[in-house]
């Protein structure tokens, strides 16, 4: 009769003090490498937010502008020669203008302004006030209506705080300057044709971005600045 052996039992053991340290080391590894596309997440997304802030205000903003700009004139005969400077005045960070709401009423001034100071910055509106001088009046801080807020001057950074130069598109306003820029021809039904086939052509008035491009293009076409005479020899 054959004997019975039963298998050899080996002893159980828990884990070393060294499997635990590799384990530990593994998952603090993991750990750094999730809060490391955590923190670029973060950073993408808050550039993200800001982009998409600043954008819709300098939108909405430049739109308000388009539309305040048209007052420029309104209502006022043209001056001759120097006087004109009576009706619209510009700076780098403010243009200013007059004109009357009704036929008959009193002139007003208004304007826009650029503030960038670290009290606050945007683009603000200078509400109408009685004047008889665009480039003499004046507005207290009191007074001034803002367009757009410091969100409207954000630049996406890096991690290391730099900026970033790479953005496509954006609208910002920081190092924007107004400018005069020539003139424009009014509409067909505001063309004041006499005897002689002759219009006047308005004053063109631009807001440049700090990188030179273009935000805004306005024709104050009721100002007049030069009369333009068609080339007989051109086609209709």
């Amino acid at each position: 009769m054959s004997s019975f052996r039963h298998p050899a039992r080996r002893d159980q053991a828990g884990l070393t003090l060294i499997s635990m340290m590799v384990g530990l080391v593994i998952s603090l590894l993991a750990i750094a490498s999730l809060l490391a596309v955590y923190r670029l997440v973060i950073d993408a997304s808050g550039n993200a937010v800001g982009s998409i802030q600043r954008d819709g205000q300098v939108a909405s903003a430049l739109l308000a502008a388009q539309i305040e700009l048209q007052q420029a004139g309104y209502g006022i005969e043209r001056a001759a020669g120097p006087a004109e400077t009576a009706l619209l005045s510009i700076a780098d960070d403010e243009v200013t203008w007059r004109f009357r709401p009704t036929p008959g009423a009193a002139d007003l001034c208004a304007g826009l302004r650029l503030a960038t100071g670290d009290g606050g910055g945007g683009l603000l509106w200078l509400p109408p006030r009685a004047c008889t001088d665009a480039a003499a009046t004046t507005w207290d801080a009191a007074d001034v209506r803002p367009l757009t807020t410091r969100t409207a001057f954000f630049a996406p950074r890096a991690r290391d705080g730099s900026v970033l130069t790479d953005e496509v598109g954006a609208a910002v306003l920081q190092g924007a300057r107004f400018e005069l820029d020539g003139t424009c021809t009014l509409a067909y039904a505001q063309q004041a044709f006499d005897a002689d086939d002759t219009h006047p052509l308005a004053q063109r008035l631009l807001l440049r971005g700090g990188d030179g491009r273009l935000l805004l293009p306005a024709c104050l076409s009721n100002i007049a600045v030069d009369v333009h005479t068609p080339d007989p020899g051109a086609s209709p």
